[in-house]
Formats: structure tokens, C-alpha cells, sequence
């Protein structure tokens, strides 16, 4: 029974590795759901994130938030250009910065941010950030477009942004599925395979094993199986286990691992 428990988890440790290492091989990234579970591979990682849906704050929670909200604005979020699209980003210590630590419990305060003028663009970016269902199309971010917030440049290479934008910025937040997709963790797809490869590599030993015990056992003239003495033996059948021992290659049947 164990022998087979083994071979059953050794093949299915096998299937995985493969698996894995095909998600090595594709460079492009892959998003697979299940429930309010996503996986999602891209490169040598694999994350592995969970839909919430953002709850009313707690008292705590809910001062922290509305205190960062009345202190941040558009000011703060920085535009850099990383592999041709736009990256903004706040410093340490901003209260931009700090608002992504309440991803979930924002969500109220950065909606009604999205009406002002000052603050739209701070939501906007943290809203992105969060991982919204619709806002990670590859279309929506370019050189000068990030997630549907277009970002010109002035002469002397400031960033500038048009507040006609807000109602259309507005409008798309609202049509969207606000549900938040918190990270539960992050893998590295080879240590996973590495790990994986260490059932596999332990069945082969443990077989190997058992090969060698019953190869032995037949040049000393035990049974292979259960190492009954089969000297004088005729009638080709082990009387203890009743295994045929006439090929003296027998294979056990119950490996002592």
C-alpha cells in the first residue's frame, strides 16, 4: 500500500514539475482563476492573489484613511518612463504612499476623491494599483497613456495632466467591478520545481533500494520478499508468502522503505 501511495504521489509530483517548468519556458505571462483564487505567472514568479471585497473601515482604520486623504493630492504621484510606458510613483513617507496600505478600506475615500480636481489623480493611480479586474489591459498603458489617464509633457519636461479628464476617468471607475485582489503570496517557479523534483527522486532511490534488498537476499537463498530461507526448496513457491521464487528475480511486493 505504501509502495503504491508512493508511486501515485511520485507520478503526480512528476506532472506538476513538467508543468512548471512549461511555465518557465513561456515568456508570456499566464492568469489562470479559480473561485477567488488567481494564479498568475509571469517570468520565474508565480502569484498567487485572492478577490476581497472592501469592507466598511474600522474606526482606527477609517481616521487613518480620511487623514491621508485630506493631506494627499496630485503632487504627489511622480511620472517616470519604464520599458516605454508611464510608471507613477509616490515617495516614502507621502500620504500617497500611505494610502496603499489600505488597499480594501480606501475604496470609498479614493471614489469620492475621483470628484475632485486636486485628488483625482492620487485615486486614479492607487485604484490601479490595486489590481481591479479590467484595469491591467495592456492597451490602457503606453508612453503616454496610463490606464486610461493620458500624461503630456511640457517643455521643460514637466508632466502635465488635464483635469477635463476627470468625468471620463470618474465614469470608468464606477462601471468597473471594484472587488480587490489581495496578494497572498509569491513563489519562485524553479525553487518550486526543485522541490517538487525532491518526491520523484526519493521514489527512484526507494525502489532502487528494494531492487538491491531483493537481489541480495536471492544470491544468499532467502526469499526476496518476506527473506524466508528457501534452502532445499523445490517446489518453486516460498511457503512463507507463498510469492513464486522460481525466476529468483522477484520484484516484492511490499517495499520496507
Amino acid at each position: 500500500m505504501r509502495c503504491r501511495l508512493l508511486t501515485l504521489a511520485a507520478a503526480a509530483s512528476t506532472f506538476l514539475c513538467l508543468a512548471f517548468v512549461l511555465l518557465c519556458l513561456i515568456a508570456r505571462p499566464r492568469e489562470l482563476a479559480f473561485g477567488r483564487y488567481t494564479f498568475r505567472s509571469g517570468g520565474n514568479l508565480l502569484v498567487i492573489t485572492a478577490s476581497v471585497l472592501p469592507g466598511p473601515p474600522n474606526y482606527g482604520t477609517g481616521q487613518t484613511v480620511q487623514a491621508l486623504m485630506r493631506r494627499t493630492n496630485n503632487r504627489e504621484i511622480h511620472w517616470d518612463l519604464v520599458h516605454s510606458r508611464l510608471h507613477p510613483y509616490a515617495e516614502y513617507g507621502t500620504a500617497a504612499d500611505g494610502l496603499r496600505l489600505h488597499p480594501g478600506w480606501a475604496v470609498p475615500a479614493l471614489l469620492s476623491a475621483l470628484d475632485d480636481p486636486d485628488r483625482f489623480v492620487v485615486a486614479h493611480v492607487v485604484l490601479t494599483g490595486m489590481g481591479v479586474p479590467g484595469a491591467t489591459d495592456p492597451k490602457l498603458f503606453n508612453a503616454t497613456t496610463f490606464n486610461g489617464l493620458s500624461v503630456t509633457r511640457s517643455a521643460d519636461g514637466a508632466p502635465q495632466i488635464d483635469p477635463s479628464q476627470l468625468p471620463a476617468i470618474r465614469r470608468a471607475w464606477h462601471m468597473r467591478n471594484l472587488t480587490h485582489r489581495q496578494q497572498i503570496a509569491w513563489l519562485s517557479i524553479p525553487w518550486i520545481v526543485a522541490t517538487l523534483a525532491l518526491l520523484p527522486l526519493a521514489w527512484l532511490a526507494a525502489t532502487a533500494r528494494q531492487y538491491q534488498l531483493a537481489a541480495r537476499r536471492t544470491r544468499r537463498g532467502l526469499c526476496p520478499t518476506c527473506c524466508y530461507n528457501l534452502t532445499a526448496n523445490t517446489t518453486g513457491t516460498c511457503p512463507e508468502c507463498g510469492i513464486s521464487t522460481v525466476s529468483r528475480t522477484i520484484t516484492p511486493k511490499t517495499p520496507a522503505i
